[in-house]
């Protein structure tokens, strides 16, 4: 068995998955060469039959796994759908509030509940109705009092862990609109979540209970933080820019305008809003920074990092590539932590691993796919980028800061390069189009999110003990944020800034990456020496 097997069991994991997902034959006959392998290492006992039986154990775990989550309980309410219903549950997550355009009061939320009990009207499905317990999750969407004030939101749509009941019609989740389009059926069903209901009216649905001793205490107190740091956008800024400030902070682009969406997708800077590794690297050195700050030793400094940082996956949805990123911040801090290097392959692979496990289906979301593949693009890329970076800073140049500038900027133009050539063809798949200023745009945003982040989440600290002493970082906020929706608005508005293509197979996206990772790891490996060649 190789010295470092974790990228191959996640590699084992991932093509059981796959054969369960597209070839139940071939889940059987991983069965077979499990049995075969197996009865040779019995009656050879020879050690060489070991790692390939056990890779092929854990690729069966991995299709066992899948069958396991796509599968619908019996009891699963949407297997109702479609029906008039009153339907009880618990909420299991974080309400996500939609406001009213163009003032800031609420419209809607949406959440997810985790069914518990129905009771039905007469349907073709289930014609003499009645009231059963059930289960599964459903996406509800609950329309609010429009005359509340911001102050009141947080009271007037339930928490993580409150009992409610809703009336509303249940209805299976929609398909693709267009040939080619979003399909939001597939996107639930990834998240196990098979159903929908929307309340019409605010008189639909109310709390039976409150939060209660069930539910989960770190849960709901990320969810309180989430909440506050909202709270303190949606009433501190402009609709616009509370928007993108709660995109950066959180990952929150519900509110977010349709064509400032569109200018983000344009110049490739969408993944400033979706709290990824950026953010997770940069929220971990602000962490680091203030505590070593406040005078704590480094072994106390690391620890209250990685505890922050666990509870920052919950407070930004537990997005895949957060949930990815935060895994890797982890497994580096825990490698410091105890003196260890960590080792690149493994920890990407320890993240997708846990992720997999966790739900399988993810594998085939855009999200997952994007991540990583931007990650082990850049990792393969920047040994060669680095090269170029060396040449460049070997240049004569000033001594001192301006030289420290100089490499600084190169850094992020090779890293903002790295990642736009990782994500072009899953993006080119996706989303069928080409963002030609992706490099410039990040280069002249992405550094902006740094103090955007420092001063949004101290901002809101300050508020929560007085309002006045949030302004003056609110005024610095405003004029950021302001800089980053003209500078978006401005390079998205040339008819080149983003090239449209349309489908193409799947396979071609596959090729596109082995070519690009093949050839980044032939250029960037270290050379053999040539006979006679000294050290």
């Amino acid at each position: 068995m190789t010295v470092r097997p974790l990228v191959m069991f996640t590699l084992a994991f991932v093509a059981g998955v796959l054969a369960a997902a597209f070839s139940g034959w071939l889940v059987w006959i991983g069965v077979a060469a499990m049995a075969g392998m197996s009865g040779m290492l019995l009656l050879t006992r020879r050690a060489i039959w070991l790692p390939y039986a056990l890779y092929t154990a854990v690729g069966l775990v991995g299709s066992l796994d899948y069958s396991l989550h796509i599968r619908t309980a019996a009891s699963d309410v949407s297997l109702s759908a479609p029906c008039l219903i009153k339907l009880t549950g618990v909420v299991d997550s974080d309400p996500e509030i939609l406001q009213h355009d163009p003032d800031s009061r609420p419209s809607t939320a949406h959440l997810i509940l985790q069914a518990t009990q129905a009771e039905l009207s007469p349907s073709l499905a289930n014609p003499q109705g009645g009231t059963s317990a059930v289960s599964g999750n459903v996406e509800i969407r609950l329309r609010l009092s429009t005359n509340l004030q911001d102050t009141d939101v947080s009271r007037s749509v339930p928490r993580y862990g409150d009992t409610i009941q809703v009336v509303g019609k249940l209805e299976l989740p929609s398909g693709p609109r267009n040939p080619g389009g979003f399909d939001y059926r597939t996107y639930l069903t990834h998240q196990g979540i098979h159903a929908t209901l929307f309340a019409i009216r605010a008189a639909d649905w109310h709390i039976i209970t409150e939060s209660g001793q069930d539910s989960n205490p770190f849960l709901t107190l990320a969810y309180r933080l989430r909440q506050s740091v909202l709270r303190h956008a949606r009433t501190g800024f402009t609709p616009e820019r509370a928007a993108v400030l709660s995109g950066i902070l959180l990952g929150d682009r519900a509110n977010l305008p349709a064509d400032l969406r569109e200018d983000f997708e344009r110049t490739g800077t969408t993944h400033i809003l979706a709290t990824a590794g950026l953010h997770v690297g940069l929220v971990m050195a602000l962490l680091l920074g203030l505590f070593r700050g406040l005078r704590l030793s480094r072994r106390p400094a690391l620890i209250a990092t990685l505890l922050c940082l666990t509870l920052y996956i919950p407070m930004t949805g537990e997005r895949v590539a957060m949930t990815r990123a935060t895994i890797m911040a982890l497994v580096y801090l825990g490698g410091v932590l105890f003196e260890r290097d960590p080792y690149l392959p493994n920890t990407l692979s320890l993240a997708a691993l846990i992720l997999l496990v966790g739900n399988p289906q993810s594998l085939f979301d855009a999200g997952f796919q994007l991540s990583f593949g931007i990650v082990i693009t850049v990792a393969l890329l920047m040994p060669l980028l680095q090269r170029l970076h060396k040449n460049i800073s070997e240049e004569a140049a000033p001594p001192g800061k301006v030289r420290s500038i100089k490499r600084f900027i190169l850094d992020l133009f090779l890293i903002a390069l790295a990642a736009q050539i990782g994500a072009l063809p899953l993006v080119a798949y996706y989303f069928h189009s080409i963002p030609v200023v992706g490099v410039v745009a990040n280069l002249l945003i992405v550094p902006i999110v740094l103090p955007i982040l420092a001063f949004g989440f101290v901002a809101t600290a300050l508020a929560t003990v007085a309002p006045i002493l949030s302004v003056p970082l609110d005024k610095a906020l405003d004029y950021l944020l302001a800089y980053i929706v003209t500078m978006t608005h401005a390079l998205s508005a040339p008819n080149w800034a983003s090239i449209p293509v349309g489908e193409f197979s799947p396979l071609l996206v596959v090729i596109a990456y082995a070519l690009l990772w093949g050839g980044a790891w032939y250029f960037a490996r270290p050379k053999e020496r040539e006979p006679g060649e000294t050290l």
